[in-house]
């Protein structure tokens, strides 16, 4: 890459520097590589690489990543010897760092925290937040995806002298942004930047001063469609007609469009028709034609989604009809509309319009932005704020979702998002431009609305004032609604959700900030006389009562930890779920802390509401949105004391009530909740009897042939025969030639000591035979761990890439790393057993360790096997068995993705083996299993497998 012009006011001569070490823990780990390199008017004048003996072996999974060994270190001199020359060689010169803190925490070590050796004394630079800053779109900010997305060469990743280059080359990239935004972007990001980097925002806008564009924003040219946005809508200018009648559509038509030479398989590389594909797309017609209900099971593979989008959007514009598309996960979500949306407008012969729309809480609020930049936050919040700057200007949407640079979903999101205050309507003054009211119009004028399952309730909850009318839906991920409408229907009341209510009141954290404090604010600049002096005293009084408040929750909630031992026979809990009812309340255990919560509450909400009676007399210019805000921060604080009641007394028989006690950051905390026992009987009232059409899909919708259990949990089944119809389309992938599956049948119970061994020892030997990619699904979080820590040196040794959930990065970029590295090995839980989708040689094979079984003792589980005893049936055959292999199902899915893909399942729980159960579980199979008698019938049978992958 040709480094681009270096403006001669920016620091004309850096370093850019990079480390390699043994590990992540500045106070544990040790250097092995230093790199750097001098910059000078944009051209790399002088190089520094040095290796560093730490005195200790080189952890096998950093020598996997570096190539770093033993060897290459053996002679080399100490970091003691070497720090020295670079101190010497950075000299006064600023350097450069991505995650500058990585960088500095070693060196400081390194020097034995001696300030007197001054590294960095030129200043320091960090290219990660400039990088948040400049280009917040970005799906991550990390160096691979940086240099990727502007094209710098990068040889060696993870050597320090390349990494140190590529930093450079990154550096002088952002300063070229910097230098093409306008001056009163760089304006508002000086008034949120610290240090070095609100130098150079501040340089940058001196350069700019008297450009024409003073909101002038970087255009990426083709890098654009790699930054990640939503649009409001597509083209929702087209009228819609509603018609008196419905009419249906040319379903042969339809179905000549998925011909092999038809235009969707001329869009589509490696297209194949799919038998099971058109019958779905054919019965989802049919069904949106005759006002009826449909339940599909589409097999992996099938092509669901353009399946349903196809004739969906043919019926909607035919129609004058709206149709709304709901998922429960956000990558189905964003598939649909950022890839499979504008691929049908590309593609079918009829033009229509599409809308994405998400709750309250994903958009900014412009007003409430653009008064909170001005006042009330400290250095550390201006600093978290600073990359919603560029986005603000960049985003069309305002979909928080698109900006990956601001990591901050707590307190400064709260004050700024929708959901933060009440809407002001036509009244506001950003109205015109307001996101959420932009999304809203588009989904009222789109023929397809995509939303996930919550947002979906949360309609239905209020009478369809988020969504509007409409009489067709389509549920993607269906196996999913039953959980999301339990927890949808249920109340919570946790220390976040107290601390985020009266924090958007009023907050006194070194600077005052909320909408009281604004308030305040507004009236110290008034004369002391009349209304306005007794407003202000109403005002302070309601800061000290919020003041109360707050004080108060710490209070009960560090009680409800405290006690929660009391649900427990007396045994202190670190993760789990306590049930307890109205025999067992926990208000008794609360006394008199939550008595006193409930006082301080009701002491905000009259306080709030006696202020905004006295706001109404003032003159005050924002007397009309101060009382709207007012108004429903009281709301709140009401309703919560209301749920907090109604937890505490537990009297509801309809509903199961526990507590959720989980360890975070080293802290325990507690939260009261509440779920109703059963959905299937409100389904009826909150969805079903509202619609005209609902279409309900899933991969895995069937148990023991049949939709029974579904429509049974779904409530679906106390609705007339003739409104619901029932299809399994099944998959085009031949499994029983693409698959094996075997399970060990001589392994012991996962409940015998050792087993996490004997587990680890299994995955070293699987992962060394094969040639392509290994992912073990676990049920809990703490075999996962244990597991990890036993396979990684082994398996890092035989030059495989070992990756573990939460052993760095996150789901996405684990997931996104082990497609890349083909003969990876992945180990994940919960969140990786659906929606997952590696196709080819990265995934060969697929290791599931336990049966997913549900957490007999989860509260929601206990409730639903209670009901079925007392009927008088078998709960673990009726309830517990259906669910597994429903799970058991999502987690097979994980394998075949294309019909070229050939892989193995091998299933290490012995019970499919020993229990009764477990022929039932694996008839539900798409492919008949070997029970493996010895670990050599195992290996044996995964042969050809492993054999199939070997060949080039």
């Amino acid at each position: 890459m040709t480094a681009p012009a270096f403006p001669a006011d920016y620091p004309r001569r850096f370093v850019g520097i990079d480390l390699e070490t043994t590990g992540v823990d500045a106070t544990a780990d040790l250097i092995i590589e230093i790199g750097a390199v001098r910059v000078v008017d944009g051209e790399v004048v002088e190089r520094f690489e040095r290796l560093i003996d730490p005195g200790r072996p080189i952890p096998p999974d950093v020598t996997y990543l570096t190539g770093i060994t033993d060897a290459d270190v053996k002679g080399a001199p100490a970091v003691h010897d070497v720090l020295p020359d670079l101190i010497e060689f950075l000299g006064e010169d600023p350097f450069v760092a991505h995650q500058a803190s990585f960088e500095l925490d070693f060196l400081s070590a390194a020097a034995a925290n001696r300030p007197e050796l001054l590294v960095g004394r030129g200043g320091v630079i960090d290219t990660l937040a400039l990088a948040r800053a400049t280009l917040p779109r970005l799906t991550n900010h990390r160096l691979a995806t940086l240099v990727s997305f502007f094209g710098i060469v990068h040889e060696r990743a993870h050597r320090a002298y390349d990494d140190a280059l590529a930093v450079a080359l990154l550096y002088l990239a952002l300063v070229d942004i910097l230098d093409q935004l306008g001056s009163a972007v760089l304006g508002r990001m000086s008034a949120l930047a610290r240090g070095e980097t609100k130098k150079l925002i501040d340089t940058a806008r001196e350069r700019t001063e008297g450009r024409l564009d003073p909101f002038a924003i970087p255009h990426h040219g083709e890098k654009e469609e790699r930054l990640l946005r939503y649009d409001n809508a597509r083209r929702i200018d087209l009228p819609r007609f509603p018609l008196e009648e419905r009419v249906g559509i040319d379903l042969d038509r339809l179905e000549s469009l998925f011909d092999e030479d038809g235009p969707i398989a001329r869009g589509l590389t490696d297209y194949e028709e799919r038998r099971e594909q058109l019958s779905m797309m054919r019965a989802v017609g049919d069904a949106l034609a005759a006002g009826v209900h449909l339940v599909v099971e589409a097999g992996t593979g099938v092509g669901k989604s353009l399946a349903y989008l196809v004739p969906s959007i043919s019926f909607a514009v035919a129609n004058g009809e709206r149709v709304i598309v709901s998922t429960n996960t956000r990558n189905l979500q964003e598939q649909l509309f950022l890839k499979d949306v504008p691929f049908l407008e590309r593609t079918l012969d009829v033009e229509f319009s599409a809308a994405l729309l998400k709750g309250r809480s994903n958009y900014l609020c412009l007003e409430r932005w653009h008064r909170m930049i001005d006042k009330g936050l400290s250095p550390a919040e201006r600093a978290e704020l600073l990359p919603m700057v560029v986005w603000e200007q960049e985003t069309n949407s305002g979909d928080i979702g698109e900006n990956a640079a601001f990591r901050s979903r707590g307190y400064l999101w709260n004050r700024i998002s929708a959901e933060g205050g009440p809407c002001l309507g036509q009244r506001c003054p950003m109205n015109d431009r307001c996101y959420l009211m932009q999304a809203r119009r588009a989904a009222q004028a789109a023929h397809v609305v995509v939303v996930n399952h919550s947002l979906l309730f949360s309609d239905t909850e209020t009478e369809n004032r988020i969504l509007g009318d409409y009489s067709y839906v389509i549920c993607d991920e269906a196996h999913n609604i039953e959980q999301v409408a339990t927890e949808h229907l249920g109340k919570r009341a946790s220390v976040w959700r107290s601390r985020a209510m009266l924090d958007n009141l009023y907050r006194k954290d070194g600077v005052e900030s909320g909408d009281l404090a604004e308030l305040l604010d507004d009236l110290g600049k008034g004369d002391d006389a009349g209304i306005l002096s007794t407003t202000r005293v109403a005002a302070e009084r309601l800061a000290d009562g919020v003041g109360e408040a707050q004080t108060a929750t710490e209070a009960l909630f560090a009680a409800l930890k405290e006690r929660h031992v009391e649900l427990n026979q007396g045994r202190a809990v670190e993760f789990g779920k306590l049930r307890y009812g109205s025999e067992e309340p926990v208000g008794p255990i609360l006394a008199p802390e939550l008595p006193e919560f409930l006082r301080a509450l009701s002491v905000v909400a009259e306080g709030a509401e006696a202020l905004a009676n006295l706001v109404l007399d003032t003159d005050l210019s924002r007397s009309e949105s101060v009382v709207q805000n007012l108004t429903f921060h009281a709301g709140r604080a009401r309703e919560l004391a209301s749920d907090l009641q109604y937890l505490a007394e537990a009297a509801d028989d309809a509903s199961v009530f526990w507590l959720d006690v989980r360890t975070f950051r080293d802290n325990l905390e507690c939260e009261l909740r509440s779920a109703p026992v059963s959905v299937a009987e409100l389904m009826g009232d909150f969805l079903y009897s509202k619609v005209d059409s609902l279409i309900a899909t899933s991969a895995t919708l069937t148990v023991d042939e049949s939709f029974g259990f579904m429509m049974e949990r779904l409530g679906l089944d106390l609705l007339p025969d003739w409104r619901v119809i029932t299809l399994n389309v099944g998959s085009p992938y031949d499994y029983d030639r693409q698959a094996i599956a075997v399970v060990g049948g001589h392994l012991p119970p996962p409940s015998s000591p050792g087993f996490n061994q004997i587990v680890a020892n299994l995955v070293v030997t699987l992962a060394t035979r094969a040639t392509g990619g290994t992912l073990v699904l676990f049920t809990a979080r703490s075999a996962l761990d244990a597991v990890w820590k036993a396979v990684r040196d082994p398996l890092t040794a035989r030059d495989k890439l070992v990756m573990a959930q939460g052993h760095g990065g996150g789901a996405s970029a684990l997931l996104e790393q082990f497609a890349r590295e083909v003969d990876s090995v992945l180990l994940a839980t919960s969140s990786f057993w659906e929606g997952v989708d590696v196709p080819g040689r990265s995934l060969e094979q697929l290791v599931i360790v336990k049966l997913p079984f549900p957490v007999p003792v989860d509260p929601v589980v206990s409730a639903h096997c209670e009901r079925y005893e007392a009927d008088g049936e078998n709960s673990f055959s009726r309830y517990m068995i259906p669910r597994t292999a429903i799970r058991l199902r999502q987690g097979f899915g994980r394998l075949i993705r294309s019909t070229t893909d050939t892989g193995a399942v091998i299933f290490l729980d012995s019970r499919l083996k020993t229990r009764a159960y477990g022929q039932r579980l694996l008839a539900e199979l798409p492919t008949n299993a070997i029970i493996a008698e010895t670990e050599r019938e195992l290996l044996s049978a995964l042969g050809t497998i492993h054999a199939a992958h070997a060949t080039p």
